[in-house]
């Protein structure tokens, strides 16, 4: 499924996921070990949905993460909870005005099979 504007702020409906589906979340052990061992690292959470991956990692001490998604009301659950997200149109436009910043730890996860193909 490509996400485009009719259909992003209903992926989650879509698939009966809400909030309340990720109450419980931990990181996954298979991801622990690529984690940086500086707490104080830059990590983004490219489609961070309702941020369980950036809440999970503030109990482990990661302060510094930041979420995008495109989801609106992923996005809203997550600036109630004081999660650092941001709401983006594209990924290809956030990669284009992204490049300078630095981030020492990008986790992608059930994204990228929603970009369309792209000739360069």
């Amino acid at each position: 499924m490509t996400l485009n504007k009719s259909t992003h702020n209903v992926y989650f409906k879509l698939r009966n996921v809400d909030k309340d589906c990720y109450s419980n979340y931990t990181s996954p052990n298979s991801l622990l070990r690529y984690l940086p061992e500086d707490k104080n690292a830059k990590i983004l959470d490219i489609g961070c949905g309702f941020g369980q991956m950036l809440s999970a990692l503030k109990k482990m001490g990661y302060f510094n993460g930041y979420g995008i998604d495109i989801c609106n009301e992923a996005i809203d659950y997550c600036l109630h909870e004081r999660i650092n997200v941001k709401n983006i149109i594209n990924i290809i436009e956030f990669a284009c005005s992204a490049v300078w910043d630095k981030y020492d730890f990008i986790k992608v996860s059930h994204m990228l099979e929603h970009i369309d193909n792209i000739i360069l």
